[in-house]
């Protein structure tokens, strides 16, 4: 008679563990967890995602570039954006209502877009000129025309309000930055700070913080790059930083009338370079005229001047009596890797000043406005300074615990400490000096930790000490991509909804063709368990809606996984929103059992039988990183005739192209005979696969295992399905797979997650225990949770979500020694 053992609750012992083969880890344990996590006691299906509004339009970063009249816009973009540094490129698209514009002809000239209202109207963009001509829109006179640039998520940053829990997000790409509202917009298209030059390496770093009156709410931006320098965006307009750090040399005297004049060295200036004439401040806030004069102390200013920054020349009247004129020249804070407010002033961490780096660097400013024009200065005493850590390894990140400031370097972690001392306000302080962190956007703050991945491991620290937390998965921190900065392209979260950390980063696999993330290391902090997701994601933030989910939600069915009294659809509540590759956005759902369509299908083609598409930075694999064959999911595609075949279907991936172009198997009966017209979606779908630890009950027995069932307890749900695979004695070939492949049978191994109508009560039941029957008999036998081709390409399966609670195993011992 066999005996039964039961597997759960899945809790601490439970998630991924790689640090032991697999038949040492615990019964709840798993060698391989892709695609789904630990939660609250049970295995259940990854985060799925939608967008952040009813519609992917609404969802992607976009330029509302002027209105229609008559049914026809036209227009240069370069001009419209103020941008003469803009890029046309394929993949890129226009919206007018619902109709959409494709660019898919690489040719230059004039070049007529794919439009999914099958219009034979004029509607051309030059890949040259940015040029647009569209016409034949049959809309009403004033519609929106929205531009999609097409490029990646560079940050989804928040900027406070003065509301109570209602702070909006702040989007950025790699050249603009947007706000969204009921769809995403520009934010502002005013000079030339409104528009940046990083790569898609570069993210955003940003903070809220005063400026010249206590009241105001300034958001501070850096991404690192020299050339775009740190910005701040306040009363809707961005604005350059152009502050110094020191008031410089001495280049000149005033005579016995407090005037003088000359052309300052190099004869250029620029906006935000000072003079100080005794304790007088001139800012040039014009590039030719009047200098903008204030006190550095509680006397009256004196004097007047002017400044022309195209050749130098300044002029200065009634100034101090025979006194130096100090030039800032130079000496400019270009720009910082971080921004943060700490008592009472704003720091600047791994700085570049002067197109010098001090990498090991923090200088801040005075107690106040930093938007002071002398709010740098280091050598006038009460105002701005630096202080240095003593190491060369560079500040990498930082993050706050209650009130003191933890530093991440490379190697090692410090603190900068308040030392209540106003003339040297802070100072570094070594915590350890083995474990740092790697990457600026790793971090994720708690009450009493925060957590950061660094070089050698996945690290804690509590403002004494650091140390590693990833014991259970040692290995996984050397599988992140460090080529094509890929140390950069790490980016954490913490959803508190879920009680989840969730990282995306490159896999060992990326390159440089495909460099961005492809996966999602998901750390259960209440459980201190691991899992793995198959996603493409640049990077995340939290989104606050304006209101929730209603009855008549175009995003939420009747079969959803979701509370109607939980938080996650209350308006206002904090939800992690994430973006990809090619400027769309979503929120991550932890409810919702299927990914969004979130990559634009900019042309398909059919060739000999073999169907094309093009999907500019896919960032598509053959396989996922559980082994298994990637598929996807195609939506809204439009046609020139009535052919609708590939819509609402699921496909395996056969070929990747390139990192624009993959092929697909299509079976014949769902050929298409028109020609694309656009508007086509794709969704990832995820498969997971779970796989056990090698179980074997009778190890200290010296006998073999023989499991001939194991009953699972699963949630209730409407179609889906699993397949139960298994392996002997260590052998690394799937056993039910390798009989289907050899005309044996060994079992269908289908585990069905739906009520089986002919049992009583079952279709009233939230749980069910459901039996897979095996012929396994070694010395260990382990499991294998994953969805067949079949059962991937079922829409139906698709759609419904997965938690496993229990197995019991009935497993009886065989031969009396192991063999």
């Amino acid at each position: 008679m066999a005996d039964r053992f039961f597997i759960a609750p899945y809790d601490e012992n439970s998630g991924l563990q790689t640090n032991v083969k697999p038949w040492l880890v615990p019964d709840q344990a798993f060698s391989s967890l892709n695609n789904a996590y630990v939660f609250r006691g049970r295995v259940r299906k990854r985060f799925g995602s939608r967008w952040i509004g009813d519609n992917p339009l609404v969802s992607r970063l976009r330029i509302n570039v002027g209105t229609i009249t008559a049914g026809v816009f036209s227009g240069n973009l370069r001009t419209i954006f103020v941008d003469t540094g803009f890029t046309p490129e394929i993949g890129q698209a226009f919206s007018i209502g619902d109709i959409v514009f494709t660019v898919y002809n690489p040719a230059g000239g004039d070049q007529q877009m794919l439009r999914n209202d099958n219009s034979v109207s004029t509607a051309t963009y030059n890949l040259t000129t940015s040029d647009f001509n569209i016409t034949g829109v049959a809309l009403p006179n004033g519609t929106d025309v929205y531009f999609y640039p097409n490029l990646p998520v560079m940050g989804l940053l928040t900027y406070e309000q003065s509301s109570i829990n209602d702070e909006f997000v702040i989007g950025f790409d790699t050249r603009y930055a947007y706000q969204y509202s009921s769809g995403w917009e520009r934010l502002s298209n005013t000079g030339a700070a409104a528009v940046w030059t990083g790569d898609n390496s570069q993210f955003f770093w940003s903070t809220t913080w005063t400026g010249v009156n206590a009241s105001d709410k300034v958001f501070f931006v850096t991404n690192f790059n020299i050339p775009d320098g740190i910005r701040y965006y306040f009363a809707g307009t961005w604005n350059a930083f152009n502050y110094y750090f020191s008031i410089g040399d001495a280049i000149d005297t005033t005579d016995g009338g407090g005037n003088a004049a000359g052309t300052v060295p190099g004869g250029l200036g620029a906006l935000g370079q000072t003079f100080v004439i005794g304790s007088t401040l001139f800012t040039v806030t014009v590039a030719n005229g009047a200098l903008t004069v204030s006190s550095l102390t509680t006397a009256a200013p004196l004097g007047t001047g002017t400044f022309n920054i195209a050749t130098g020349a300044y002029t200065f009247t009634g100034a101090s009596l025979n006194s130096s004129i100090f030039y800032s020249n130079g000496n400019i804070i270009n720009t910082a890797l971080i921004i943060v407010p700490f008592h009472k002033r704003l720091v600047l961490l791994n700085t570049v000043e002067a197109g010098v780096n001090y990498p090991n660097r923090a200088r801040y400013s005075q107690i106040g406005s930093p938007l002071d024009p002398a709010a740098w200065f280091q050598d006038i005493a009460g105002r701005g300074n630096a202080v240095d850590a003593s190491t060369t390894e560079a500040i990498v990140t930082v993050e706050f615990i209650k009130d003191r400031l933890i530093v991440f370097f490379e190697r090692s972690t410090w603190e900068l400490v308040y030392t209540g001392n106003e003339v040297q306000p802070f100072n570094f302080q070594q915590i350890n000096t083995e474990l740092g962190a790697e990457s600026t956007n790793s971090i994720v703050p708690f009450d009493k930790i925060c957590i950061g991945i660094g070089n050698v491991g996945i690290h804690a620290c509590n403002g004494s000490n650091v140390e590693r937390i990833d014991d259970k998965i040692p290995d996984i921190v050397f599988q992140i991509h460090n080529a094509d900065q890929g140390v950069f392209r790490v980016y954490g979260i913490r959803d508190y909804f879920v009680e989840m950390v969730y990282w995306t980063f490159p896999s060992i696999t990326s390159s440089t063709d495909f460099p961005y993330p492809s996966r999602v290391l998901v750390f259960n902090y209440k459980t201190g368990t691991w899992a793995f997701n198959d996603d493409s994601i640049t990077c995340f933030g939290y989104f606050q809606p304006v209101s929730g989910i209603t009855w008549d939600s175009e995003t939420v069915t009747w079969n959803d996984d979701v509370t109607w009294d939980s938080g996650a659809v209350q308006a206002l509540f904090r939800q992690v929103i994430a973006g990809n590759q090619e400027g769309y956005t979503f929120i991550c759902d932890a409810d919702e059992p299927t990914n969004a369509a979130v990559l634009q299908i900019t042309n398909i083609t059919l060739v000999s039988g073999t169907t094309t598409l093009t999907i500019i930075q896919h960032n598509l694999a053959l396989q996922d990183n559980g082994g298994n064959d990637t598929y996807i999911y195609i939506q809204d595609a439009t046609w020139s005739d009535d052919s609708d075949s590939l819509n609402n279907k699921i496909f395996n991936i056969v070929t990747i192209i390139d990192s624009d172009t993959i092929q697909i198997y299509v079976k014949p009966e769902d050929d298409f005979t028109g020609t694309y017209s656009g508007g086509g979606l794709v969704s990832r779908v995820s498969n997971i696969s779970i796989l056990t630890k090698e179980y074997n009950f009778y190890a200290q027995e010296g006998r073999n295992a023989s499991i001939n069932k194991v009953d699972f307890m699963v949630d209730s749900t409407a179609a889906g399905q699993m397949q139960v695979d298994f392996y002997v004695s260590t052998a690394n070939i799937p056993l039910l797979r390798d009989s289907f492949l050899n005309g044996t049978l060994l079992g269908t191994g289908t585990l069905d997650t739906f009520p089986y109508p002919d049992l009583p009560y079952e279709k009233d039941a939230t749980r069910l225990w459901h039996p897979v029957y095996f012929q396994a008999n070694g010395e260990v036998v382990q499991f294998q949770l994953v969805m067949n081709h079949d059962q991937m390409s079922d829409v139906d399966i698709r759609d419904s979500g997965f938690a496993l609670h229990a197995m019991c195993i009935n497993a009886q011992p065989t031969s009396s020694r192991l063999q």
